[in-house]
Parts: structure tokens; C-alpha cells; sequence
């Protein structure tokens, strides 16, 4: 295995375990959180600390009682990736002091990334949603819609878990039993729930197909 192989598949191995850590912490739309200039950034830490603990293996000659030859190489690559990645995740280079103050490391620079990350991506999202929403609900009756269109989005999706269907539940009846606001805000709440569960193109898509059953008369 040449060198450079070597490298790229490392730092391939560490972006991609950063960008799906970040895919699955937003529903909607997963990989469009990571055009966002934070996660591009969490997503280089990540490759850049397995390129380096890469860098160290080969410096420093360790072999991990392998002989030399490309099996050397993968076990090298192996280690440096799953090194790096689980080094970058722990506190053990973060000291505190007696106060409770915590001194900057690896773990502490990849949290505030992510927290920051969340920021970015929560903004937008929640700003998509609103857009999506106000144009896909606009016509719905919440009358109509409030048990249909669950009913229809959790039948079609498979992999729901039994958390996120409590919590759908829990806002439909919220809604259902607030007497403060009219039918048209309902819906659109309503579909702001949905979309949590079933993402923008899904509450598109089983909107057409309800038609006028869910519709305004």
C-alpha cells in the first residue's frame, strides 16, 4: 500500500465517522447540516486528528507486532482512525483544577464544534421548516388532518421509534384539546410536528396523496 493510500483512507476514515455523527443529530435534511461552516469544520478535526495519530504511528516505527509489508500498513491505518477518533472523544487530555475550571483539549474543542454546529443548523432548519410548512399546510383543515395524517405518515414509515411517536402524540393531543387558537394555526403546528418526524419531502408528498380529505372545504 502506497504512502499516500494510506493517508486518504485515514483521513477519509475520520471525516466520515465526524459528517455521520452530525447526519444524525438533524432529521430533516442530515447531509445538508454539513455544508454549514461548523460542521465542515468538526468533520476537519476529526480527518486531521487521524492523519496526525497516522503521522506519529509511522514517525515513531510502531508496528503493533506486525511485518513489515501492506498488512503493517492497514493495521497502522486501522489504529490511527479508530485511535484518533476515540482520543478526540474522551476527557483524559482535559485537566481541571480544584474550582472546577476545565483546561482546553480535543474533547472540549469537538463539543463546542457540535454546539455550535446545532446553533447553525437549528436556525436554518427551523427557518426551512417554517417555509415548508406555511406552504404545504396552508390549505388543511386540522379537524380533517389531526389523526389522518399521522396515521398515514406513521404506517408508511417502518422505523419510527416508540419515543418519537409519544412525542407526536403528545402535540396532536395538545393541540387537539387547546380551545385559545383556530383551526388554521392548529394545522400549521400540526405540521411543524410532523416534520420533526417525517422531514419537509414526506409532509410534501402525504399532503397531495390525503388531498381533500385533509382540505378546507
Amino acid at each position: 500500500m502506497d504512502s499516500w493510500v494510506a493517508y486518504a483512507l485515514v483521513g477519509l476514515t475520520g471525516s466520515l465517522v465526524g459528517g455521520a455523527e452530525l447526519a444524525s443529530r438533524y432529521s430533516d435534511e442530515p447531509l445538508k447540516c454539513l455544508t454549514r461552516p461548523a460542521a465542515l469544520t468538526y468533520v476537519a478535526v476529526n480527518a486531521a486528528g487521524s492523519l496526525l495519530a497516522l503521522y506519529a504511528i509511522r514517525v515513531f516505527g510502531w508496528g503493533f507486532g506486525t511485518k513489515p509489508g501492506d498488512g503493517r500498513m492497514l493495521t497502522q491505518v486501522l489504529i490511527a482512525g479508530a485511535g484518533a477518533l476515540t482520543l478526540l472523544r474522551t476527557r483524559l487530555l482535559s485537566a481541571s483544577d480544584q474550582a472546577g475550571s476545565s483546561t482546553p483539549g480535543p474533547s472540549r474543542l469537538l463539543e463546542q464544534l457540535l454546539r455550535l454546529s446545532d446553533r447553525q443548523s437549528d436556525r436554518q432548519q427551523a427557518s426551512d421548516r417554517t417555509a415548508v410548512v406555511s406552504e404545504v399546510m396552508s390549505r388543511v383543515s386540522f379537524a380533517k388532518a389531526y389523526v389522518i395524517l399521522p396515521t398515514y405518515l406513521l404506517g408508511i414509515l417502518d422505523n419510527v421509534s416508540k419515543e418519537d411517536q409519544e412525542r407526536l402524540a403528545d402535540d396532536v393531543k395538545a393541540l387537539t384539546d387547546d380551545r385559545t387558537i383556530d383551526d388554521k394555526a392548529k394545522a400549521l403546528a400540526l405540521g411543524v410536528a410532523v416534520i420533526r418526524l417525517a422531514g419537509p419531502n414526506l409532509l410534501r408528498e402525504a399532503v397531495v396523496a390525503l388531498g381533500d380529505s385533509i382540505q378546507q372545504s
